[in-house]
C-alpha cells in the first residue's frame, strides 16, 4: 500500500499516487461515502477533507480540460478556471445563468447542448460562452471528448456528476477512475456515486492507494 505523504499538499506524494498515463488519458474524479453516496445535503464538500480537496486541485490542475456536467457545476457553484484551461459543460438544453461565477472572467466555459433553445444559447453566447449544438437530440460525449481533443486537450479530467459518470464509463471513454472515499455512512437518500446500472460490470486494476486521516485515495485502470 502506498500512502499519502503526511503533508496533504505534498506535491511529490500527489505526483506518486495519482500520475498520468502516458499518451491521450481521461480520468475520472470521484468522491463518495463508505455506502456509496456521492453528496450529502445536495453537494460533496461535506465528504472532503484537506487531503482530499488537495488531491481534487491536483487531478484539475494537472489536467489540460475539464469535463462537468451542468447540474453539478450548479450545486457545486463552479467557476471558472484559469486560463488555458478548459471546462466544458454538458448541459442539455444550456439552461445556466449567465449571472454566476461560470462567466465570471476571462475564461468562459464551453457548453456543449443538444436541443437548446435559441434564447438560452443567445443568452449563454452573450455572457462570452461558446455554446456547441449537437446534430442529435442527445448529447455524445464521445464528440465532447473528441472536440476537446481537437482543441489539443491530451489529458482530460471529468468530475461527474452521476450521471455524465455513468454515461462516459459506459461508452468506454474513461482511462482512469480516481476516487475519494470518505469514512462516513450517509443512507441512500442522497446522490449515489453512479446515476443508474451499467450493462456487465466494468473491471478495474488498482494502480495506486493512499491513506490520510482516515480518507482513502484510489487511482483504478478501468478496463472497458
Amino acid at each position: 500500500m502506498r500512502q499519502l505523504l503526511p503533508q496533504p499538499k505534498d506535491p511529490i506524494a500527489l505526483d506518486e499516487l495519482f500520475a498520468w498515463p502516458p499518451g491521450p488519458a481521461v480520468r475520472l474524479s470521484l468522491i463518495g461515502s463508505l455506502d456509496g453516496a456521492a453528496t450529502i445535503a445536495g453537494r460533496s464538500g461535506p465528504l472532503s477533507s484537506p487531503a482530499d480537496r488537495a488531491v481534487f486541485s491536483y487531478l484539475r490542475q494537472s489536467a489540460d480540460a475539464v469535463i462537468v456536467g451542468a447540474a453539478t457545476a450548479r450545486a457545486e457553484r463552479y467557476r471558472q478556471l484559469e486560463s488555458p484551461k478548459l471546462l466544458a459543460i454538458v448541459s442539455q438544453r444550456a439552461e445556466l445563468d449567465p449571472a454566476s461565477g461560470l462567466f465570471q472572467g476571462d475564461n468562459p466555459p464551453l457548453i456543449f447542448a443538444a436541443g437548446a433553445s435559441a434564447s438560452n444559447a443567445s443568452r449563454l453566447a452573450a455572457a462570452g460562452a461558446e455554446v456547441i449544438l449537437a446534430k442529435e437530440e442527445e448529447i455524445d460525449l464521445g464528440w465532447v471528448v473528441a472536440e476537446l481533443r481537437s482543441r489539443g486537450c491530451q489529458r482530460i479530467t471529468c468530475e461527474g456528476g452521476p450521471t455524465v459518470a455513468s454515461s462516459m464509463i459506459r461508452l468506454g471513454l474513461i482511462d482512469e477512475a480516481c476516487l475519494t472515499l470518505a469514512p462516513l455512512f450517509v443512507g441512500s437518500a442522497e446522490l449515489r456515486l453512479l446515476s443508474s446500472p451499467l450493462p456487465t460490470p466494468v473491471p478495474a486494476h488498482i494502480e495506486a492507494v493512499g491513506e490520510e486521516d482516515g480518507w482513502l485515495f484510489l487511482r483504478a485502470h478501468l478496463r472497458t
